[in-house]
């Protein structure tokens, strides 16, 4: 019987995936971080996004990272567009990268200068994003969050429940097994009780026929007794008329009426026989 326990279902992978669903939008929510990666072969990447600022009405910042690891920045501020190239050990002197954000607004310089030490940690392109909700925004979300928990919580309660289905297949898979392992065990005593009962026939049947050709011999024996070779071919043989019984056995070749005629010859024969014998040949 084939094995079926390569391939268990795992269910809790469910809850776990719905789970790091679940925490990732609430941490992302509760940190509003986003990190973003490009490959090295990409001759440029670029990520807009608008901020809303106390101070101003509008920052968008964008920026983009070319071959040869300089990194593009453009920022835009209530209409007013500033552009700056980095690179890597600009990125790393934070006072530098200060002075040089100077003309931007406070809030544009922080909101620039976290992108930037994104890069400075590894990542290809890095930034920073906080938008202010509004209520109506808020609402929303705070109603997807709660849709969100209840689909969770139907998911983990659904995995208990094909747990629990599982749990009972893998009982009535042992008790499959154990059933299998008899009927083999069943098997081979059956196999062995059948050869050791063939044995035993074979060998009644040798002591049944132990002899017996040796009385079919004798009976052979004694049924051709008194009879002799008439013929040079072992074909034609005969008995004493007196006895009633005359045995003719013809081959293949020979001449039925040279047989006959070396039979009469052969045997002594009464009158009445021989008129026997005439009539019939008559």
């Amino acid at each position: 019987m084939q094995n079926t326990t390569n391939k268990t279902f795992r269910p809790t992978l469910l809850a776990c995936a719905a789970g790091a669903l679940f925490m990732g939008v609430a941490a992302f929510s509760s940190s509003n971080l986003a990190n973003a990666k490009v490959s090295e072969a990409a001759i440029e990447h670029a990520a807009s996004h608008t901020v809303d600022d106390s101070e101003r009405s509008s920052i968008s910042i964008s920026i983009n990272q070319d071959s040869n690891e300089i990194v593009h920045a453009d920022v835009t501020v209530d209409g007013e567009n500033y552009q700056y190239d980095f690179t890597a050990d600009e990125i790393k002197d934070k006072q530098a990268l200060k002075a040089k954000l100077s003309e931007l607004p406070t809030k544009a310089q922080k909101t620039l200068m976290s992108a930037l030490s994104g890069i400075d940690k590894g990542h290809k392109v890095a930034f920073i994003k906080k938008v202010q909700l509004s209520e109506k925004e808020k609402k929303k979300l705070e109603g997807l969050k709660q849709q969100l928990e209840a689909k969770t919580a139907q998911i983990e309660k659904k995995v208990k429940l094909i747990e629990i289905d599982t749990s009972k297949l893998e009982g009535k898979q042992s008790k499959m097994e154990a059933l299998a392992k008899e009927m083999e065990k069943l098997g081979l005593e059956f196999e062995s009780l059948a050869d050791h009962q063939v044995a035993e026939i074979e060998i009644e049947v040798d002591q049944l026929t132990d002899g017996l050709d040796d009385i079919v011999e004798q009976i052979v024996e004694l049924e051709t007794k008194g009879l002799h070779v008439i013929s040079d071919k072992p074909h034609v043989f005969t008995s004493n008329l007196d006895d009633e019984r005359v045995f003719i056995i013809n081959g293949e070749d020979g001449d039925a009426a040279e047989q006959i005629q070396r039979l009469i010859e052969t045997v002594e024969l009464s009158d009445e026989q021989k008129q026997k014998l005439k009539q019939l040949l008559n």
